[in-house]
C-alpha cells in the first residue's frame, strides 16, 4: 500500500510539475508575444519617427537653403525685379510712346518747306508705317542678338541706333530720305530696346508676370500721352529739324541709362537644385489623389509653333486686327482738325487715348493674375469694345467731347487687348518657345502695320473723308474677335487627349512595376511615370520582352540532367580523394 501511495504521490508531483511547466511555458509564450508585439510597435514607431525625421530634415534643409539664399541676395530677389519692371516702363515710354505720339510729327511733315517736307498724305504715312514695321519685323533678329550678347549690350546698341536715326533724320531733305533714317535706322534700334524690355520680364517675374507685363506696357500709353503735346509744342517752337535733334539727345540719354540697369539674371544656385531634387522625391511618393491633382495641373505644349493650331489661329487673328490698328494713332489728329477742332485740343487726343490705354493695361494685368480668368474670352471682349467704339467715329467726331469719348473708349479697350498678347502666347506656346512665338507674332503684326495706315491715307485722298478708314479698323477688330472662338475649343481638346494619354502611361507603368516585384526584379529598371515619357506601346513591348526572357530562361533548365551532373561531380571528387563512395550522400 505504501508503495502504491508513493507511486501516486510521485505521479501527482509529476502532474503538478507538468502543469507548472505548461503554465510557465504559456507565460513565457505570452511574454514573448508581448515582447514581439512591443518590438513590432517599437519598430513601427521607429519607422514613423524616421520618416518624420527625414521629412523634418528635408524641410530644415529647404529652410536653411532658402534662408541662406535670401540673406545675401535679398535685394535682387525682392526689389531688383521691380526695378527692372520700372526700367522697362521707361523704355516703353520713350520707344513705343513716340510712335503713339506721331500725330503732331505727321502733321508737321505734311507742311511745305521750310516748316516741313511737303509730302503727300500717302507718302508721309509710309514714314511711320516703315518705322513701326521695321521695329516689329526685325524682332527675330533682335531676339537672336539678345540671346547671343545678353540684355545689357543689346540695349546699349539699340539706344545708340535710335539716337543716331533721329539725329540723321534732322539732316534729311525729303520724306523719302526719312524712309531710311527714321524708318529703318530708328526702327531697328527701337526693336532692340523694345525686345529687351519685354524678354527680361519673365526672367525676373514668375507669379506676377502678367502684372509686371501690364505695368511695363503701360509706359508706351503714358508715353503717347506725355509725348504727344510735348512733341507738338517742341515742333511749333523750334521746327521739325531741330526738334529731331532734341529728341535724339533725350532718347539716347534715357535709353542708354536704362541699358546700364539691365542685367542678365543669374543661373540657379546649387541649393535651389537640391530643393528641386527633394521636390521630385516627394512627387514620387504621392498617392493616387495627389498624382491625379498634379496631372490636372500639367499643361501640354507643342514642340514647334508650326504644329500649334491654337497659336496659328491667334496669329491670323492678330494680322486681321493690326491691319487697321494704327489708323487712329496716325490719323486721329488730322480727323479732328478736319472737323474744326483747334490744334491745341487735337494734340491732346493722342495723349488722352494713351492714358486710357495705360489704365487698361494695368487693369487687365491685375485681372490676369487670377488663375480662374479665361484670358481668350477677356481678349475677345476687349476687341468687341474696340470695334464698337470705332464704328461710332462718324457720329462722335462731330464734336470735341465725342472725340474725347472715342479716345477714352478706344484707348482702354486697346490697352486691355494689347497687354494680353504676350501672356496668351505664353499660355499657348510655353515659356521655352515664347521668344520664337512672340517674334513670329510681331512679324505678323508688322506685315499688317505696313499697309494699314497708307491704305487709310489713300482712302482719305480719294474720298476726302476718314469714315471709311475707321470703319475698316472696326471691321478688322470684329473679325479678329470672331476668329478666336475655335482657339479655346482646340486647346481644351488637346489638353484632354494629353491627360488621357498620361493616365494610360501611368497605369501601364504601375502594372509593369507590380509585375517586376512579383518576378523579383529590381525596381530601378522599371520606368517611372513622370520622368520617362514612354508610350503605352513601348511599355507593352518592354513587358512582353521581359516576360518572354524569363520564361525562356526558366524552361531551358533541365533539372534531371542538373541532378545527374551534380552526382557525377561529387563521385569524381570523392574518387580522386580516395573516399568510399558509399559514405558519400547526395542530396536530392
Amino acid at each position: 500500500m505504501n508503495h502504491h501511495g508513493s507511486i501516486d504521490a510521485m505521479h501527482d508531483q509529476a502532474e503538478e510539475q507538468s502543469t507548472s511547466s505548461t503554465k510557465e511555458s504559456k507565460k513565457k509564450s505570452k511574454e514573448n508575444l508581448n515582447k514581439d508585439t512591443e518590438d513590432s510597435t517599437l519598430d513601427d514607431k521607429n519607422e514613423n519617427n524616421n520618416l518624420i525625421n527625414n521629412k523634418d530634415k528635408k524641410k530644415s534643409k529647404k529652410d536653411k537653403s532658402n534662408t541662406s539664399n535670401r540673406q545675401p541676395v535679398s535685394f535682387k530677389t525682392k526689389y531688383f525685379p521691380w526695378i527692372v519692371c520700372a526700367t522697362s516702363f521707361v523704355v516703353q515710354f520713350f520707344v513705343l510712346g513716340f510712335y503713339k505720339a506721331f500725330g503732331p510729327v505727321y502733321v508737321k511733315l505734311l507742311q511745305e518747306e521750310p516748316e516741313g517736307y511737303g509730302g503727300s498724305p500717302v507718302a508721309t504715312s509710309w514714314v511711320a508705317s516703315l518705322s513701326i514695321s521695321t521695329s516689329y519685323l526685325s524682332t527675330p533678329l533682335s531676339f537672336e542678338i539678345i540671346r547671343r550678347i545678353k540684355f545689357r549690350p543689346a540695349m546699349l546698341i539699340g539706344a545708340t541706333l535710335s539716337g543716331l536715326g533721329l539725329l540723321v533724320s534732322s539732316f534729311a531733305d525729303s520724306v523719302y530720305i526719312l524712309y531710311v533714317t527714321f524708318g529703318l535706322l530708328f526702327g531697328f534700334g527701337s526693336s532692340l530696346c523694345y525686345s529687351c524690355s519685354l524678354l527680361i520680364l519673365p526672367r525676373y517675374h514668375t507669379t506676377y508676370w502678367a502684372l509686371a507685363h501690364g505695368i511695363a506696357l503701360a509706359g508706351n500709353g503714358l508715353g503717347g500721352m506725355g509725348l504727344s503735346p510735348a512733341n507738338g509744342m517742341l515742333l511749333d517752337s523750334v521746327g521739325i529739324k531741330k526738334g529731331f535733334r532734341i529728341m535724339a539727345a533725350v532718347s539716347f540719354g534715357v535709353l542708354f541709362t536704362c541699358g546700364l540697369v539691365y542685367e542678365t539674371p543669374p543661373e540657379k544656385d546649387p541649393a535651389e537644385e537640391e530643393n528641386e531634387e527633394d521636390d521630385e522625391e516627394d512627387v514620387e511618393s504621392l498617392n493616387e489623389e495627389d498624382e491625379e491633382r498634379l496631372l490636372e495641373e500639367e499643361v501640354f505644349y507643342h514642340d514647334t509653333i508650326w504644329k500649334n493650331k491654337p497659336l496659328l489661329i491667334f496669329l491670323l487673328s492678330t494680322y486681321c486686327l493690326n491691319f487697321g490698328y494704327y489708323v487712329p494713332y496716325v490719323h486721329l489728329v488730322k480727323l479732328s482738325l478736319d472737323e474744326g477742332v483747334s490744334k491745341s485740343q487735337a494734340d491732346l487726343l493722342p495723349g488722352l487715348l494713351s492714358l486710357a490705354q495705360s489704365v487698361g493695361k494695368v487693369f487687365i494685368g491685375k485681372v490676369f493674375s487670377y488663375p480662374s480668368v479665361n484670358r481668350i474670352r477677356a481678349y475677345q471682349l476687349s476687341l468687341v469694345a474696340l470695334c464698337i467704339a470705332t464704328t461710332f467715329v462718324p457720329v462722335l467726331s462731330k464734336s470735341y467731347p465725342g472725340l474725347l469719348v472715342y479716345a477714352i473708349a478706344f484707348g482702354f479697350s486697346d490697352g486691355c487687348g494689347q497687354a494680353t498678347n504676350m501672356i496668351i502666347i505664353g499660355d499657348l506656346a510655353g515659356k521655352e518657345l515664347l521668344p520664337k512665338a512672340y517674334s513670329t507674332f510681331l512679324v505678323c503684326s508688322a506685315s499688317a502695320f505696313v499697309v494699314g495706315p497708307p491704305i487709310a491715307g489713300a482712302v482719305y485722298t480719294a474720298t476726302g473723308d476718314y469714315s471709311i478708314a475707321f470703319f475698316m479698323c472696326g471691321a478688322m477688330a470684329f473679325g479678329s474677335a470672331v476668329l478666336l472662338f475655335p482657339v479655346t475649343c482646340i486647346r481644351d481638346e488637346e489638353q484632354f487627349k494629353y491627360r488621357a494619354k498620361r493616365r494610360k502611361e501611368r497605369a501601364e507603368a504601375k502594372k509593369l512595376r507590380e509585375e517586376r516585384k512579383k518576378m523579383g526584379l529590381p525596381e530601378e529598371e522599371a520606368p517611372s511615370t513622370p520622368k520617362d515619357h514612354l508610350s503605352a506601346d513601348k511599355m507593352k513591348k518592354i513587358r512582353q520582352s521581359q516576360v518572354s526572357l524569363l520564361t525562356r530562361s526558366w524552361h531551358s533548365i533541365d533539372f534531371k540532367q542538373h541532378k545527374s551532373k551534380s552526382k557525377e561531380s561529387i563521385r569524381s571528387r570523392a574518387s580522386r580523394r580516395n573516399v568510399d563512395l558509399n559514405e558519400v550522400k547526395v542530396d536530392a
